[in-house]
C-alpha cells in the first residue's frame, strides 16, 4: 500500500493562537501534516520555533518567503487584522490556504478572494471553529424540523481567555518591526473607512490611538468602530437620522462621523469597550471644538 505524503505547511504569524491552539494539534497530527517553514516579525521566534519543530523546518520575517516557497502545498495566515493581502499572494503562489478571522475587512476583499480561490483551484478556508462545533448540524436538523421560522438566535457563551491560554508557556519577542506592523495598522485603518462608505481616516484614527491608550488593541478598536458606525448607518436608514454623536472630523471638510451607541447594548462583554469608545470621542471632540455649523450634538 503506497502511503500518502503529509501536506507541507508554511506559517506565518507564531503568536497566542499558533502557539495554544495550532502548534499542538498539528503535532498531534503530524503523519498528515508537515510544517517546513515558519514566517514570523520577530526573527529570533521564527527561529526558535523552527528548531523545535520535527525535520528541516526554514525560517524568515517576511510572510512571501512563504508563498515563494515551490515545496510548500498549504500556508496557515495566523497573524491578527486584515489578512487580504497576505492571501491573495499566496493563492496567486498556488498555495491551499487556512486563514485566521478576520479575513478581510471589505465585501470587496472578500470578493476579490473567492474569485482568486477559484482561478487558482485553491482551497481558502477562516479558521473559524464553531462552523464545525457539533452542536451546528445539530441545530440545523432541530431547525428543519419547526416549519417557519421567524427569529433565530444564537448565542455563544465564550470562555475567559484565563482558562484557555494561562498554561500556554507563551514566548513573546521584542526583536519586532515596529514600522511593518504600523503599515499593517494603516491598511487595516484604510479597510475600515472603505468599508464604512469612506468614513473619514482623520477621526477613526484620533479615535483608535484614543483606545489604545485605554488599553483597546487597535484590532479590537477598528471592529468597535465599524460595529458602531454600521448600527448609525442601519439606525439612519431606518429612522431617517442618525443618533448618538454625530460630528465633523475637522471644520470645513464636509465629512461627518454618526456612531449609534446603543447598537449593541444587549451584549453584557461589549459595555465596557463602547464605554471607553465614548469617552474617547468625548475626549477627542473636547480637544476639536466646533462652532456654527459643526456644532456636535451628543444624545
Amino acid at each position: 500500500m503506497v502511503m500518502e505524503q503529509p501536506i507541507r505547511l508554511g506559517v506565518v504569524g507564531l503568536g497566542l493562537i499558533w502557539q495554544a491552539v495550532h502548534l499542538p494539534n498539528l503535532l498531534a497530527l503530524r503523519d498528515r501534516f508537515q510544517v517546513t517553514r515558519v514566517c514570523d516579525l520577530s526573527a529570533s521566534l521564527a527561529r526558535s520555533m523552527a528548531s523545535d519543530l520535527p525535520g528541516a523546518v526554514a525560517s524568515s520575517t517576511d510572510w512571501r518567503s512563504a508563498c515563494d516557497d515551490a515545496d510548500l502545498d498549504a500556508i496557515l495566515f495566523l497573524t491578527p487584522g486584515d489578512h487580504a493581502p497576505q492571501v491573495l499572494g499566496a493563492l496567486e503562489a498556488g498555495k491551499h490556504v487556512l486563514v485566521e478571522k478576520p479575513l478581510c475587512v471589505t465585501v470587496r476583499e472578500a470578493r476579490d478572494l473567492e474569485c482568486a480561490a477559484a482561478t487558482a483551484g485553491r482551497v481558502l478556508q477562516v479558521s473559524y471553529m464553531k462552523m464545525y462545533d457539533p452542536i451546528i448540524q445539530q441545530t440545523r436538523e432541530a431547525l428543519a424540523s419547526v416549519g417557519v421560522r421567524r427569529i433565530v438566535r444564537v448565542t455563544v457563551l465564550h470562555p475567559a481567555d484565563a482558562p484557555q491560554f494561562d498554561h500556554v508557556a507563551l514566548r513573546r519577542p521584542d526583536d519586532v518591526d515596529l514600522a511593518v506592523l504600523e503599515a499593517d495598522s494603516a491598511y487595516v485603518l484604510e479597510r475600515t473607512g472603505e468599508a464604512l462608505g469612506n468614513a473619514p481616516l482623520a477621526l477613526l484614527a484620533e479615535a483608535t490611538r484614543l483606545l489604545e491608550s485605554a488599553g483597546v488593541s487597535a484590532e479590537t478598536a477598528h471592529a468597535a468602530l465599524a460595529a458602531l458606525l454600521e448600527g448609525a448607518a442601519h439606525n439612519a436608514r431606518r429612522t431617517g437620522a442618525a443618533a448618538a454623536l454625530t460630528g465633523p472630523v475637522a471644520r470645513g471638510d464636509g465629512d461627518a462621523i454618526a456612531a449609534h451607541l446603543d447598537a449593541l447594548a444587549g451584549h453584557p462583554e461589549a459595555r465596557e469597550l463602547y464605554a471607553t469608545l465614548t469617552r474617547a470621542m468625548e475626549s477627542l471632540l473636547a480637544t476639536q471644538p466646533l462652532a456654527g455649523d459643526d456644532a456636535v450634538q451628543v444624545a
